[in-house]
């Protein structure tokens, strides 16, 4: 005997299922932009890029080749408006 009050479940619709996979795929899509987006261009509109390097990060000037540089020789506060860091780790004025 069912009860008129209590309906049984509604299974999901073709339609409903097929809205379900396509905003999934949107989400993927828009982490993996935002994934690749960081990874081949860390930089970006930025002057510096932050490393993390333990408890603190320092801060690289855009266009440092990463494999020929220490980072810790690189301060761990960021410049000021109207500073710059140098490719050897000095925080200097703008030129």
């Amino acid at each position: 005997m069912t009860d008129s009050t209590n309906p049984a479940p509604a299974t999901p619709t073709s339609a409903h299922r097929w809205r379900k996979r396509i905003l999934l795929a949107m989400v993927a899509l828009f982490f993996t932009y935002i994934f690749f987006t960081e990874v081949l261009d860390p930089w970006g509109d930025a002057p510096y890029i932050e490393i993390p390097h333990g408890d603190h990060t320092h801060y690289l000037p855009q266009g440092v080749n990463l494999d020929q540089i220490n980072v810790s020789d690189f301060p761990t506060s960021p410049p000021g408006p109207n500073e710059e860091i140098t490719f050897d780790g000095r925080i200097v004025p703008k030129q």
